[in-house]
C-alpha cells in the first residue's frame, strides 16, 4: 500500500510517493514550466499583497489599490519635477548664493512645518475617521499646493539670489502644506486601511506595510521614468504644462479612488442601503451637517453637538420646558428654532453614545425629509423606527456597534438641568 502527494514551497514544486519501503521524491517535470510562473507570482503575491488575499480584505479594496498606486506613480513625477525647481530656487548654478542663505530657508520652513503639524493634529485630528475619504482626497490637494509652490519657487527668487520676502513666504508655504498632507493623509488612510482590513478580518499591520510596499515601487518607477523626462523640459514653457497634467491625473485618480471604499459604518448623510451602493454615491467635500433627501436635494443641517445655551438665547421659558419634557429619556436634544427653520441644533447630554448620536440624527432627518408631521415631539413613531432601522443596517451589512456620526469634539454637553426660583 502507497500514498502520492504532490507538494509546492516557494520555490520547488516536487511529488511525494510514501510506501512500505520509504519515501520517493522526484520533481514533476510535467509541472516545471507552471512552476517557474507559479513562484514568481507567489513571490510579487506576498511582497505586494495582504496575506490571505483576496479572501481577507474587502472587495472595493482592489480598485481603491490601482487608483493609489496610479496617483503615487503620477505624484512621483511630479514631485522630480518641483525637486529641480526647488533646487533651483535655493541657488544651484547661481554664482551669487551661498549656503548660509539656503540654510536659512530651510530653518524657515522647517519651523512652519513642525508649527503646522501641531496644529494639523488638535484640529483635524478628531474628524480623520468620521471623514476619512474627504481627508484623504483633502490630504493630496494639499501636498499638490507644495508641488506648485515649489515648482514656481525659482520665479520668486532674485537674480543676485537675496533672501526676499516673497521667497521666504513660499518657502514657509510649502512647509505648511506638507505637514498639512502628513497629519491628514496618516490619519485618513489609517481610517480606510482598518475598513478593508476589519470586513474580513485581516491583519491591519500587514495590509498597511504591503500597501507601503505598493506605493514606494510605483513612486520609484515614477522617479526613474523622470530621470529621463526631466532633462528633455528644459525650458518653462514645457515643463509647466506636463506639471500641469501630472497634476490633473493624480487629483483625477485619487477622486477616483476614494469615492470608491463603502465605510462600513453609518456616517450622517447616508442612508440605509448597502454599502457597496452608498460608497461611489457619496460627496467627497459635503459638509457634515448637510441632510439631503432621497433625490440628493440639500433639504436642512443638522449641528451635531451644539451649545444648548447658544441656541435658547432668545427662547422663552415655557417652550424650553416644553423641549425638554419630549426628550427627558433620551440622551440628546433636538432644537429648532421655529418649525419652519431647516436648520436643527443636536444637544448631547452627559452619557451619550455613538448610537444616541445617530438616533438623534435620524430624528432630525425624519422631521426635515419624512412625510409625516414636522413636530419635535414624534417619540413613539421614533422609537418604534429606529429600532426597525438599525435591524435595516445590520441586514444590508453596517457596522452599528460603533457608528461615526460625530466630528470632532461636541462644543457642549448638557450635565443636569436646575430648578430656578420662582418669579414674583
Amino acid at each position: 500500500m502507497s500514498l502520492e502527494f504532490v507538494e509546492r514551497a516557494d520555490t520547488s514544486f516536487r511529488r511525494v510517493a510514501l510506501s512500505s519501503t520509504g519515501m520517493k521524491v522526484q520533481t514533476d517535470k510535467t509541472s516545471q514550466t507552471w512552476m517557474r510562473t507559479s513562484s514568481i507570482k507567489t513571490m510579487l503575491s506576498r511582497v505586494f499583497l495582504p496575506e490571505g488575499y483576496p479572501d481577507t480584505v474587502s472587495p472595493d479594496y482592489t480598485r481603491y489599490q490601482i487608483m493609489n498606486g496610479l496617483q503615487a506613480f503620477c505624484s512621483g513625477l511630479a514631485g522630480l519635477i518641483a525637486s529641480r525647481a526647488v533646487l533651483e530656487g535655493y541657488g544651484v548654478g547661481n554664482a551669487n548664493a551661498s549656503a548660509t542663505q539656503a540654510l536659512i530657508l530651510s530653518i524657515l520652513q522647517d519651523v512652519a512645518s513642525r508649527l503646522t503639524t501641531i496644529y494639523a493634529g488638535y484640529h483635524f485630528g478628531p474628524l480623520l475617521a468620521p471623514e476619512a475619504k474627504t481627508y484623504r482626497f483633502f490630504a493630496d490637494v494639499v501636498n499638490d499646493v507644495a508641488l506648485t509652490f515649489e515648482v514656481l519657487s525659482p520665479l520668486f527668487t532674485s537674480p543676485s539670489a537675496q533672501l526676499t520676502s516673497s521667497r521666504m513666504a513660499i518657502i514657509c508655504a510649502v512647509g505648511c502644506s506638507r505637514s498639512l498632507c502628513a497629519a491628514t493623509a496618516g490619519g485618513s488612510r489609517s481610517a480606510i486601511t482598518v475598513h478593508f482590513a476589519n470586513v474580513k478580518g485581516g491583519d491591519i499591520g500587514d495590509l498597511s506595510a504591503k500597501d507601503g510596499s505598493k506605493e514606494t515601487v510605483l513612486s520609484l518607477i515614477g522617479v526613474l521614468l523622470g530621470s529621463v523626462l526631466v532633462p528633455m523640459l528644459t525650458t518653462r514653457s514645457r515643463t509647466y504644462p506636463v506639471f500641469v497634467v501630472l497634476i490633473f491625473f493624480h487629483l483625477l485618480t485619487n477622486y477616483i479612488g476614494v469615492k470608491g471604499p463603502s465605510n462600513s459604518q453609518p456616517q450622517p448623510h447616508q442612508q440605509p442601503l448597502q454599502p457597496n451602493v452608498i460608497g461611489p454615491l457619496e460627496h467627497i467635500f459635503a459638509p457634515p451637517s448637510v441632510i439631503r433627501d432621497h433625490a440628493g436635494r440639500k433639504v436642512g443641517k443638522c449641528f451635531v453637538g451644539a451649545s444648548f445655551s447658544h441656541c435658547v438665547r432668545h427662547s422663552n421659558v415655557k417652550d424650553l420646558k416644553h423641549v425638554i419634557n419630549i426628550f427627558a429619556d433620551e440622551k440628546f436634544i433636538l432644537w429648532r428654532k421655529d418649525s419652519h427653520s431647516s436648520t436643527i441644533h443636536l444637544v448631547l447630554k452627559e452619557g451619550y453614545t455613538e448610537v444616541d448620536v445617530l438616533k438623534g440624527w435620524c430624528w432630525a432627518c425624519e422631521i426635515l425629509v419624512g412625510p409625516s408631521t414636522k413636530e419635535l415631539d414624534q417619540r413613539e413613531r421614533m422609537n418604534s423606527m429606529f429600532v426597525k432601522y438599525m435591524d435595516a443596517l445590520r441586514t444590508a451589512g453596517w457596522n452599528v456597534e460603533m457608528p461615526k456620526v460625530l466630528c470632532g469634539s461636541p462644543d457642549s454637553v448638557l450635565v443636569r438641568f436646575e430648578h430656578g426660583k420662582k418669579e414674583a
